[in-house]
């Protein structure tokens, strides 16, 4: 039996696995390093191994690594360009297209994957040496997601399948991350309590280490309760492949199809970012819905704690009773089909009543014009009488 000295890509995306226990992450790392050998191939002609096997030799042989911090600054550049001549696809189905610039928060996320896996394979470089010999791009202060209007969210809903329609209005509800929502089973979900609770385990959230307690408002609940009636308690209710990274890509196509459809009718579906060129309304933006409208009805730290952000979540957690009570607080401002139904109802209500007055004022006008005839009658009546007695 042999030794292995060098670890393989496959054998790190597994230990990466194994220790997050997360599909994200290895998939993250094989993006990162995937680009590296893009690089290399293009650099060098070689593997990323191969690339690795020779800048240790030469460490070994005069112990200067600046070769191997020279050629990670330069893999920074080459991510910061466009090149025509290198064509990559996402999958072997999808169309083949040149090699387009990444943006600088994916070039910080790619960096630290490649210097892991240089290091299990042997070639360690401190952190004082990439921060003086690598330029990292800087990352530009990005706007604040924008939200999903009201009738925005009631178009796009209107114009989903089933299933989407009542996915994205959970998303829109709970503030739920893509993911997450994805990971929902029917046991997550207590539809005896007021609001309707999700109690999401800490293992299917991000960092995996504290649970979510969000809720359904009541134009949401009813249809999602009628449709986990006959699921097993186990078995996600909106994910489409068992992956969880096959089942938020089958979900980001579905809606970028939808997208280009609502487009045509409305074109603020289109509107793009000027810093990123990315789109404005994307699935994310149901998220940035519910935490505006928890922001406005209720107050910022109470919309970071629905978010399931860290800073805040603890505390949102452990005042469970006034966060069910800020929540129906913030309840008729997600609400996005009850309150047109509501305002209908209102009006119709409104109209019937006025037209009860109406008709009561009318009665009400004939008794007059019936009393006045009346009284008119009984002063005739009355009056021979009073003749009679006065004479």
């Amino acid at each position: 039996m042999s030794f292995e000295s060098k670890i393989t890509r496959k054998e790190f995306y597994e230990k990466l696995s194994r220790k997050s226990g997360s599909e994200a992450t290895p998939a993250n790392a094989q993006t990162a390093l995937n680009n590296f050998e893009l690089y290399c191939q293009h650099e060098y002609k070689k593997s990323i191994e191969e690339v690795i096997d020779e800048l240790i030799k030469y460490e070994k042989k005069d112990g200067n690594q600046n070769r191997a911090l020279i050629s990670i600054d330069r893999f920074c550049k080459f991510l910061q360009e466009e090149h025509p001549d290198i064509l990559v696809t996402r999958n072997p189905k999808s169309k083949k297209k040149p090699f387009q610039v990444k943006m600088p928060s994916t070039i910080q996320t790619y960096i630290p994957y490649v210097l892991r896996f240089l290091r299990m394979r042997g070639l360690k470089i401190s952190r004082e040496d990439i921060r003086d010999f690598v330029t990292m791009p800087q990352i530009i202060e990005e706007e604040d997601p924008e939200p999903f209007a009201n009738e925005e969210i009631r178009q796009l809903c209107q114009k989903a399948n089933v299933q989407r329609r009542l996915f994205y209005m959970v998303l829109k509800d709970s503030a739920l991350r893509l993911m997450e929502g994805l990971s929902l089973r029917k046991k997550h979900i207590n539809f005896t309590k007021n609001p309707v609770e999700i109690n999401l385990p800490a293992k299917y959230t991000k960092g995996k280490k504290k649970p979510r307690l969000t809720f359904l408002t009541i134009e949401t609940a009813p249809d999602l309760k009628r449709l986990v009636k006959n699921l097993d308690e186990d078995v996600p209710i909106f994910a489409t492949n068992s992956r969880m990274k096959q089942a938020i890509s089958n979900e980001q196509h579905y809606f970028t199809r939808l997208r280009q459809e609502l487009g045509k009718e409305n074109p603020s579906f289109l509107e793009r970012y000027e810093h990123n060129d990315r789109y404005k309304k994307n699935i994310h933006s149901l998220r940035a819905f519910c935490s505006t409208q928890a922001e406005d009805a209720v107050s910022e730290s109470f919309a970071h704690g629905l978010l399931g952000h860290k800073k805040y979540l603890g505390q949102y957690i452990r005042n469970k009773k006034k966060t069910i009570e800020r929540y129906k607080t913030l309840e008729p401002k997600l609400l996005v089909f009850e309150t047109i139904k509501t305002e209908n109802v209102a009006q119709e209500e409104i109209n019937n009543l006025a037209e009860i007055v109406k008709k009561q004022a009318e009665q009400m006008e004939e008794l007059n014009k019936n009393q006045k005839i009346i009284d008119e009658l009984i002063r005739k009546s009355k009056q021979p009488k009073l003749l009679e007695l006065l004479s």
